[in-house]
């Protein structure tokens, strides 16, 4: 009996010091601010912080959503289409959870768990996603949060800062992102804007007055183009506006490791020589969701060109009608990895690949639609080259491949 009762003790310690709580005495200040001195946090067996990711959120203004099906969190306006399948891991004796923001899963060494219906989370995982600081003081019992100076970005963007009017406050929309801060929010009202725009690696939101109204997206209009080339993190987003007309280079320009979000925009009408009529991406990592793409052209990906070292997601867009006159009429992807999920790819045209040309590259398709895409030559969908690409697709395949000429995919 003894025996027994000695084993019992030993065995109670050692599931209480496998995973400690550190207590409900740690004070969070965000700013300098005090949101609570009841902050439970605990600490994993090798010494990693994992605050409740619930409060966090609320502390810094973003919504969270459980998706009980796959296990996941959604943080801010984490898109459905990227719940994945369900999982069923444990991690020091408890459930682990997915993190999902925007469409950015956030992976680390150290999971998200569930402790008694509370989702902990690692503190470097929420800086990442919120483009935080986080200072854990142990001996103080303090955990301090810092929304300046973090120059990596987040996974979303701030809703910190100021909010910035064109033209009431600023007559272009230039001398607005010159004169705005990381965090602040710039609205563009109705007109034609007659500027070359770069954010010059601001992490700003630029946005028309109503990204949701098709009538302000329209009456708001870019004419000179848009650059990203200063690593813009992905708290820097282009949201509601019509990118239309430059006829001697691309509508959107994102190079240098930048990844901002480029969403809710008409990119059309726009020409380039050489590549990504619409869109020109290199060596960087955007998310280009939502946009309607048309009529643009260009030599190689008259709609969108992703080159080199790029791994963007291109997702829930309409690109149509653009044109190339040697690969890629909708996209081009050279020596690159996006993920091309639920696009409406359709009436593209181009040598070869009216749809998409792949060259040395590995892309993710799916639940895409291909229709009437025509290529001169070979693959009136999807043109690959078998050497140097892999096309990754579900199996089956779930894209809808429809009336494309001369076929729908080319290996060669």
């Amino acid at each position: 009996m003894k025996k027994a009762f000695k084993v019992f003790v030993i065995l109670t310690i050692l599931l209480v010091f496998s995973s400690p709580v550190l207590g409900a005495g740690t004070t969070l200040l965000v700013d300098g601010q005090e949101v609570t001195r009841n902050l439970q946090t605990r600490e994993t067996s090798n010494g990693k912080l994992m605050l409740p990711l619930t409060v966090v959120a609320k502390a810094l203004n973003y919504p969270v959503t459980w998706h009980k099906e796959t296990n996941s969190v959604f943080i801010g306006n984490a898109n459905s289409l990227y719940p994945g399948t369900s999982i069923s891991r444990y991690y020091e004796g408890y459930p682990v959870v997915r993190i999902i923001t925007e469409l950015s899963e956030l992976r680390h060494d150290v999971p998200a768990i569930v402790v008694n219906g509370r989702t902990f989370a690692p503190d470097c995982v929420l800086s990442r996603a919120f483009g935080v600081n986080i200072t854990w003081e142990k001996q103080h019992s303090l955990v301090l949060i810092s929304t300046k100076g973090n120059s990596q970005g987040g996974t979303l963007p701030s809703p910190r800062g100021s909010i910035l009017y064109v033209p009431d406050d600023y007559h272009t929309i230039q001398e607005a992102i010159d004169r705005s801060m990381d965090g602040d929010e710039i609205v563009v009202k109705p007109g034609i804007y007659e500027e070359e725009i770069n954010f010059k690696g601001k992490q700003i939101i630029l946005r028309s007055a109503n990204p949701n109204d098709g009538r302000i997206v329209a009456l708001t209009a870019i004419k000179g183009g848009v650059t990203f080339e200063q690593a813009e993190g992905q708290r820097a987003m282009l949201q509601g506006f019509t990118i239309e007309g430059k006829k001697t280079g691309s509508g959107i320009t994102v190079v240098n490791n930048s990844k901002p979000i480029i969403k809710e925009n008409v990119i059309q009408d726009n020409q380039v020589e050489d590549a990504g009529g619409g869109i020109f991406i290199l060596e960087s990592s955007p998310q280009i969701i939502e946009n309607i793409i048309l009529r643009n052209s260009a030599r190689h990906g008259g709609g969108i060109y992703v080159g080199t070292g790029s791994l963007p997601v291109i997702a829930n867009n309409t690109i149509m009608n653009n044109t190339s006159t040697e690969g890629g009429g909708g996209l081009s992807v050279h020596g690159s990895y996006p993920s091309i999920l639920k696009n409406n790819i359709a009436k593209n045209t181009s040598g070869y690949g009216g749809g998409i040309f792949v060259l040395d590259g590995e892309p993710v398709l799916s639940g895409n639609s291909f229709f009437n895409n025509v290529a001169e030559y070979d693959g009136g969908a999807i043109w690959v080259d078998r050497l140097g690409s892999v096309l990754k697709t579900n199996i089956p395949d779930d894209n809808a491949y429809l009336e494309n000429i001369p076929n729908s995919i080319s290996y060669k």
